[in-house]
């Protein structure tokens, strides 16, 4: 299949659906695997360099997040992905580094090494 050029799509903007792990850090060294899927806009090298650079990953996440499914209330229900839902989830490091690390493996279509 040929590949065209990015934003030739009438200016579209790449928004996917794609599976993350996060990986809930427990006593012992091992970890609990939670499977979620998360939107992203998939947005340009340079953009994303400068968001990083003024405001971190949280700016980062606030900027390519437009939906997930499978994060849960105590109860099972589901949690809308909104700013005031979200909050709570990227104060958690190990949140963060998981959703950061599902994007880079979005953008690129698979597997980044050296994060």
């Amino acid at each position: 299949m040929s590949l065209k050029k990015p934003g030739s799509e009438n200016g579209a903007k790449k928004v996917i659906w794609w599976p993350a792990t996060i990986q809930e850090p427990q006593d012992g060294g091992v970890a609990v695997m939670h499977k979620v899927d998360v939107q992203f806009e998939i947005i340009g090298e340079s953009e994303k360099d400068a968001v990083i650079a003024e405001g971190g990953d949280e700016a980062f996440l606030d900027r390519v997040i437009r939906g997930w499914k499978g994060f849960l209330e105590a109860d099972g229900s589901e949690i809308p992905y909104n700013e005031e839902t979200r909050k709570p989830f990227f104060e958690e490091t190990w949140i963060r580094n998981g959703l950061v690390h599902a994007y880079f493996k979005a953008a690129t279509g698979g597997k980044r090494k050296n994060l």
